[in-house]
C-alpha cells in the first residue's frame, strides 16, 4: 500500500510540475510575441520579402508634415517634388510603397537593424548598435521600446564627411542626419509601421 503511495505522489508531482512548466512556457511565448513579430519583420526587410513587409503596414501611410515623401525626394534627389508637396498630408499608398520601398527601408537601415540583439532588446527595452562604416559614411541604430505605450522606435543615426573647396583652401566638414521609425505593438503583439520623423 505505501508502494502504490508513493508511486502516486511521484506521478501527481511530476504533473504538476508539468503543468507549471508548460504555463510558464505559455507566458513566456505571450510576453515575447511582440519581439517575435519584430524579428519577422526584420527577416522579411532583409529577404526583400515586400509582400510579408506589407503585413506590417496599414495602407495609406498618413505622416504628419509629409516626412515620409520628404525622405522618398530626398533620397532620390528629387527637390522638385519636395517644394510640391501640399501643405495637408499627402496618402502614402501600397503603390506608393512598391515603387519607394528601397528607399524608404534603405540598406543602411537594413545593415543596421540585422545588428539589434533581440534578446538584449526585450529584457531591457534597449538596444544601440555599433557604428558600420562605409567609404565616408557612417551609420547605427537606437532601438528602444516604450512598455507603457506599446511603442517601439528605431532612430538610424548617419554621418557623412563632406568635403569641398573655398577660395583655393580645402575644408571637411561632418554632415549628421536621422530618420526615426515609429512602431505600434497591437494588442495582439503584432508590429504595425506607422510613421517616420527626420532631423538633420
Amino acid at each position: 500500500m505505501k508502494k502504490i503511495f508513493k508511486i502516486l505522489m511521484v506521478a501527481l508531482a511530476f504533473t504538476a510540475c508539468k503543468n507549471e512548466t508548460k504555463k510558464a512556457e505559455m507566458l513566456e511565448n505571450k510576453t515575447t510575441t511582440w519581439i517575435n513579430s519584430f524579428k519577422e519583420f526584420r527577416n522579411a526587410v532583409y529577404q526583400d520579402d515586400t509582400e510579408k513587409i506589407k503585413t506590417f503596414i496599414d495602407f495609406p501611410i498618413l505622416n504628419e508634415g509629409n516626412e515620409i515623401w520628404h525622405l522618398i525626394y530626398q533620397n532620390n534627389k528629387d527637390d522638385k517634388s519636395i517644394l510640391s508637396l501640399p501643405n495637408e498630408t499627402k496618402p502614402f499608398t501600397e503603390a506608393d510603397f512598391n515603387k519607394n520601398y528601397h528607399t524608404l527601408f534603405s540598406e543602411p537601415f537594413i545593415n543596421s537593424i540585422l545588428k539589434i540583439k533581440t534578446d538584449i532588446l526585450y529584457k531591457t527595452g534597449s538596444f544601440e548598435t555599433v557604428f558600420i562604416k562605409e567609404d565616408e559614411s557612417a551609420y547605427k541604430i537606437y532601438a528602444s521600446f516604450d512598455k507603457n505605450t506599446n511603442k517601439l522606435e528605431l532612430h538610424l543615426y548617419c554621418e557623412k564627411s563632406i568635403s569641398y573647396e573655398e577660395n583655393g583652401e580645402k575644408f571637411e566638414e561632418k554632415g549628421e542626419s536621422s530618420t526615426i521609425y515609429y512602431f505600434d505593438i497591437l494588442t495582439n503583439n503584432q508590429l504595425k509601421f506607422r510613421y517616420i520623423r527626420m532631423a538633420g
